[in-house]
């Protein structure tokens, strides 16, 4: 204080300060204040917890897609792959461009079997063992080694199971074949059966298999069930001593009816028991799935030779039998839709296409032609391949409807009903338009591969121990 007793300490305003209702909450509660003077800010605010109770939803909703969305894909691409193609022999669609699904290394001691979801095929680095894919992931489900003296002679599908023969070639009792019957799901072991005699081939017949081999008595076939290895009939044995008599059998089944053959035997058998239907008299014989036999048969003339064949049509078709000039055309791409047969007679400057229908020995009509074979018979176009062309005939009246040339000169034909796939030159699969020829697409196969195959419904690349899904 100085001496006019004033104090120097600086002076002071005092200000009342309000606190607003909000902040004091926001203050005692240790929230965040809002600046509630603007509306969309002070709307939140009141509603918090329902705006926290949507964004909780849409968390999980978006968790949902993405957890079952790829299931849902897997699902409908699952359902896609096993779905049946418009035909027995072809595939689901040629549309669009086909795209590698996956691959897998196999073996070659026989072709890839479809058992439901399960594709089996030969083991890559066992010749004795079976390996089991799944048909749309291409995921190696299980391996089973064959307890057997000599590699897998073939497997097919019966009643829901895989049936697989195993040993080797020849004319012997033993060592004994082995028949395995498999779960498709997981290669469990359902029954394996020791069988005495060189059996080297196996087909499918209702819920039975049907074995057909060389043993020191002959060429032979036997139907039994494959869970007990109980025999419904054993044929009679073809004794004829031939040096080709020691393997090579080839073995078909159709509708009531087995074709076995080893050159120079031949075994036309009825499915049911086992009793031979045709004189011996025929040079080939051959059944389609239906249970259509084609026995043909070449005769000498004045000129050179005759070829003809007799089409024994399966049960119900009057007359039984037809008499067709020609060799008849067993084609693998055939969708049925016209009852009857196509047949080919070489001529000395061409060919003689003809169709035959059931219970007539007069053809339906007939096409000359420079050369070739038939690759597929559908509703409206009958195909077929030269050495350097494509000929599409019509499949009503036999005239011609579109040609363009080809470089494919053999392989497997696919085809959707639609359209037409073949393997040209460097590798391409070139599909075309079966109502004019036109191109619809064409791509490099996959690295690898060489051919193409149907296997089920779909198309699948295949190669030197490889094979790749495309779809």
């Amino acid at each position: 204080m100085d001496a006019r007793g004033a104090s120097h300490r600086p002076s002071m305003t005092v200000v009342d300060l309000e606190e607003s209702p909000g902040a004091r909450a926001s203050r005692r509660t240790g929230e965040r204040a809002w600046p509630t003077d603007a509306p969309l800010a002070r709307f939140v605010h009141l509603h918090r917890r329902r705006f926290a109770a949507v964004a909780a939803l849409v968390a999980l909703v978006v968790g949902g897609v993405l957890v079952v969305g790829p299931r849902v894909t897997a699902g409908a691409e699952r359902r896609d792959v096993l779905a049946a193609a418009a035909f027995a022999s072809g595939v689901r669609s040629l549309a669009h461009p086909l795209r590698e699904r996956w691959r897998a290394d196999v073996g070659d001691a026989f072709d890839p079997v479809l058992v439901g979801a399960t594709l089996v095929v030969p083991d890559p680095d066992d010749g004795r063992g079976v390996v089991g894919l799944d048909v749309v992931t291409g995921e190696r489900l299980w391996g089973r080694a064959l307890d057997a003296f000599g590699p897998v002679q073939g497997c097919v599908e019966v009643a829901a199971r895989v049936a697989c023969l195993a040993g080797l070639d020849g004319r012997a009792d033993l060592p004994p074949a082995v028949l395995s019957v498999l779960d498709a799901g997981d290669g469990e072991l359902v029954a394996t059966h020791e069988l005495v005699g060189r059996w080297s081939a196996i087909a499918s017949a209702d819920e039975d298999v049907v074995l057909a081999g060389w043993l020191p008595v002959g060429l032979r076939v036997e139907r039994l069930d494959p869970i007990s290895a109980a025999p419904r009939w054993t044929s009679p044995s073809r004794t004829t001593d031939n040096p080709r008599a020691q393997g090579g059998v080839s073995l078909d089944v159709g509708a009531g009816v087995v074709v076995a053959t080893s050159s120079p035997e031949r075994l036309l058998l009825d499915a049911r028991t086992g009793e031979s239907r045709v004189a011996d008299d025929d040079d080939e014989i051959r059944v389609r799935p239906d249970g259509t036999v084609l026995r043909t048969r070449t005769s000498p003339t004045r000129r050179g030779y005759a070829i003809s064949t007799t089409v024994m049509w399966p049960t119900g078709s009057t007359p039984a039998t037809t008499t067709a000039l020609g060799r008849a055309a067993l084609v693998a791409v055939d969708d049925r839709a016209r009852p009857g047969v196509v047949t080919l007679e070489p001529r000395r400057r061409g060919l003689v296409v003809r169709q035959y229908a059931p219970g007539s020995n007069d053809p339906t009509w007939s096409s000359d032609e420079v050369g070739g074979s038939v690759v597929a018979n559908l509703r409206d176009r009958v195909v077929l391949r030269r050495a350097s062309a494509l000929v599409a005939l019509d499949a009503a009246s036999g005239q011609r409807v579109w040609q363009r040339p080809s470089d494919d000169a053999d392989g497997a034909v696919l085809s959707d009903g639609s359209r037409l796939a073949v393997v040209g030159a460097q590798r391409t699969l070139v599909v075309l338009r079966l109502d004019d020829g036109s191109d619809a697409w064409s791509q490099e196969l996959p690295a690898g591969t060489d051919a193409v195959v149907t296997i089920g419904s779909q198309a699948y690349a295949t190669g030197r121990g490889v094979l790749v899904a495309l779809r």
